[in-house]
């Protein structure tokens, strides 16, 4: 019995030795575990995210560098220009006799301001470090200035052109906030849908596992001689078309992941979402039909960018209609010449120049800007409309996604009272546990269908109001506010 009870004591003594590395191989592993374990992308997280990620705001934050790019361009006239050009070295001579290597031969300066349009300040400075000869009169400094009076400058093609830019780069900058507001508002939508997915997958795993159990139970009756072939075929055929849906909504979940990664610029796998909430605070719309189309007027960045095309091309003909072939300008000169320095002369002089002739170029200039004005003004007006047409199919939605969310709560409401009278029963025993558990999954999906139908019209309402103009408070002001 000794020996017996000893070999029993050194055979635990040795499991133990072999439990140990086990465990701290298990602790090991379980740390590394929870290290690896995917950070929580929280609601907020993902709609900044969206905000600096989303391929449609990239595109629009370099269409905003683009047209800052053309307005530098266009500014590139007001600013001081300079060049500097030399001949170092020169060979020259006289046949027949031989040339000469010269260096330095000479050395001119010019730089030219334009303030604004139409005015231009220029000076040349020329001298020459070697050997002087006839050719090289005119060495010193001379300085112009020339101001346009006629057409005016305000209207000449740089002008009108800089114009232009200024204004598109407002408007630019204006549809860069724009993407940004509605990069978060698809990412609130597409995140909370995912959520909502999410939970109801796991629904969808435990029916696909009480079915399985429900198979398995009619096998073994069958076996025992309680169940027919057929109840098996049935029972396989709600157990394979419940795991069917399962795994169709699994890959769906993982399609829809891999999208929203894909946006905010996330891998895969790195991230997990935040817990479901359980209530979508719903926020009513309160609004006369013709103030929201006025408002969504107001605030449409198409709307803004046809105004400005329109306003550009009653410039343009304006500027044309003003342009009789007339050119009227003055020019002032001084010039300081090396040998007489203390001498300057100086001149002034009032230019004029007629284009009496010019094969009818400008009346089809001037029609093909009356053209344009026309196109302009059509494209603004069919914009105009569109947009009221939208306000009021935009309401009609509203109002039907609103139905939806009232119909989905009736629905859940119904539920919970069919799940309460459920568990009576079970308590009385007239029904299975697995009664209880189907009626308490049917609770859990009416519930989610709810959520999802209160999500659709909240991303529909942020997407109203920022048609319209106001600021978006998402879900009530639950969520933290967006900045830019």
């Amino acid at each position: 019995m000794g020996c017996g009870f000893d070999t029993i004591r050194t055979t635990k003594f040795y499991r133990g030795l072999i439990l140990i590395p086990l465990v701290l191989v298990g602790l090991v592993c379980s740390s590394l575990a929870s290290a690896e374990e995917p950070q929580v992308l929280t609601l907020q997280g993902a709609m900044e995210r969206a905000m600096e990620w989303d391929p449609a705001v990239v595109a629009a934050q370099d269409e905003w560098q683009e047209a800052q790019l053309t307005q530098a361009k266009g500014e590139v006239a007001l600013r001081p220009q300079g060049s500097v050009s030399l001949r170092p070295v020169q060979f020259s001579g006289k046949l027949p006799e031989t040339g000469e290597w010269e260096f330095g031969r000479d050395l001119t300066l010019q730089g030219s301001w334009q303030p604004v349009h139409g005015f231009t300040l220029s000076a040349t400075s020329k001298s020459y470090p070697g050997r002087r000869t006839r050719e090289d009169e005119g060495a010193g400094l001379s300085l112009s200035a020339n101001l346009d009076l006629w057409p005016k400058p305000s209207q000449g093609d740089q002008a009108l052109a800089l114009r232009n830019a200024r204004e598109l780069v407002d408007i630019a900058a204006a549809k860069f906030q724009q993407a940004q507001l509605d990069a978060a508002l698809t990412t609130y939508r597409e995140y909370r849908l995912l959520q909502v997915e999410v939970a109801r997958t796991e629904v969808l795993a435990q029916e696909v596992e009480a079915k399985a159990q429900s198979l398995q139970r009619v096998v073994d009756k069958r076996d025992q001689g309680l169940a027919a072939d057929n109840d098996v075929l049935a029972a396989r055929i709600e157990h394979d078309s419940s795991q069917a849906e399962y795994r169709r909504a699994l890959r769906q979940l993982e399609q829809r992941k891999l999208q929203l990664a894909q946006r905010l610029g996330l891998r895969d796998g790195d991230w997990r979402l935040e817990p479901l909430p359980q209530d979508i605070p719903s926020v009513s719309i309160t609004i006369d039909e013709g103030e929201a189309v006025a408002a969504a007027k107001s605030h449409s960045l198409q709307v803004a960018r046809l105004e400005q095309s329109l306003a550009a091309a009653r410039r343009n003909l304006q500027a044309l209609r003003q342009d009789l072939g007339l050119a009227v300008g003055v020019r002032g000169t001084m010039d300081f010449k090396e040998e007489h320095w203390e001498e300057p002369t100086y001149g002034a002089y009032l230019s004029v120049s007629y284009e009496f002739a010019d094969g009818g170029r400008k009346s089809l200039g001037i029609k093909e800007a009356e053209l344009a004005v026309e196109k302009a003004e059509r494209n603004l007006q069919l914009e105009q409309e569109q947009i009221a047409a939208a306000v009021m199919e935009e309401l009609s939605e509203l109002q039907w996604l609103q139905d939806q969310v009232n119909i989905a709560q009736l629905k859940w409401h119904r539920a919970q009272g069919e799940y309460q009278a459920r568990q009576g029963q079970a308590e009385r025993g007239l029904i299975t546990a697995e009664a209880l558990q189907s009626s308490e999954r049917a609770l859990q999906l009416a519930w989610l269908d709810s959520l999802a139908a209160a999500i659709e019209y909240e991303a529909a309402r942020l997407g109203f109001m920022v048609l319209i103009g106001e600021t978006p408070q998402i879900e009530g002001g639950a969520v933290g506010e967006l900045s830019w």
